[in-house]
């Protein structure tokens, strides 16, 4: 199998989440084949093509996953994730790199400042392992499994701190995908306009709230983003000239409704005074 994606669950509630998302990922990409390694036998058969069984012991499944994918190129996904345009452009990355991964969007917070055996330059900072492409070979094989031996060894809180170390010291060749491939500052929504690209995978905590007690389901990108973000969505996909969308002059939504007058007011007061 050349493509294909895959997630990696836990439990009756991750794995009914990482089905939501397969039915997002599939809406886009009907003809991708789906896969889920997961302890929960009764996974969603409408959502994956196949359901691979986790041992009951196991721990952050989500790299032997990557490990044993069946396919020769895979794009795993966190459960929290809603794709909402075709992100599999990120397959062709692979013919000149082994893995790509987004960066950590908050590298300025306690959590991504951590390291693992040694300091690293902040010029290398944290992946976000949420949504992460790789190419099987034997290297990256090695890679994973190394990965899955530390993870068996050690007791993590998080495992991203050790794969920052892991990825710097290792000779895989990583390509950094755009922020559009793993979105999880969802505030970027309100500065994109036609002339960036738009989203293609939302990625949120925020969808927990689906099996969260006394919360409000988020099931869809209006759930999560409200309906101005959706709509600001929809424009930005339509007009993204890489998805075969024509620009419309998609203005930020901080330039819309009362708060785009507001905008206009001050910069027009700002350069008043300061542009003189």
């Amino acid at each position: 199998m050349d493509r294909g994606a895959i997630y990696a669950t836990t439990g009756p509630d991750y794995t009914a989440l990482a089905a939501q998302s397969a039915r997002s990922l599939r809406a886009v990409c009907p003809d991708l084949l789906i896969d889920i390694f997961t302890d929960t036998p009764n996974a969603s058969e409408d959502a994956f093509d196949r359901v691979q069984t986790l041992p009951d012991d196991f721990f952050r499944p989500k790299f032997a996953a990557l490990r044993d994918s069946r396919f020769e190129r895979t794009l795993y996904l966190d459960a929290d994730t809603l794709v909402v345009a075709d992100p599999t452009d990120a397959f062709d990355v692979l013919d000149r790199f082994d893995v790509a991964m987004a960066h950590d969007p908050y590298r300025n917070t306690e959590h991504a400042t951590e390291t693992w055996r040694a300091p690293l330059p902040a010029a290398f900072p944290q992946y976000n392992s949420g949504v992460i492409v790789t190419l099987r070979s034997d290297p990256t094989v090695a890679f994973w499994n190394h990965v899955v031996a530390i993870l068996r060894a050690d007791d993590f809180n998080r495992d991203q701190p050790m794969l920052r170390r892991l990825l710097f010291d290792s000779d895989l060749r990583i390509a950094t995908l755009p922020e559009e491939y793993n979105l999880m500052g969802l505030r970027s929504l309100n500065v994109m306009s036609d002339h960036t690209t738009a989203p293609r995978i939302l990625h949120s905590p925020r969808l927990h709230a689906s099996f969260r007690k006394n919360k409000a389901p988020v099931a869809s990108a209006r759930d999560l983003l409200g309906p101005a973000g959706a709509a600001q969505l929809t424009r930005l996909i339509a007009a993204d000239r890489t998805l075969g969308g024509t620009p419309r002059g998609v203005r930020p939504l901080f330039e819309r409704g009362l708060l785009g007058f507001l905008h206009a007011r001050t910069s027009l007061i700002r350069g008043r005074f300061f542009h003189r």
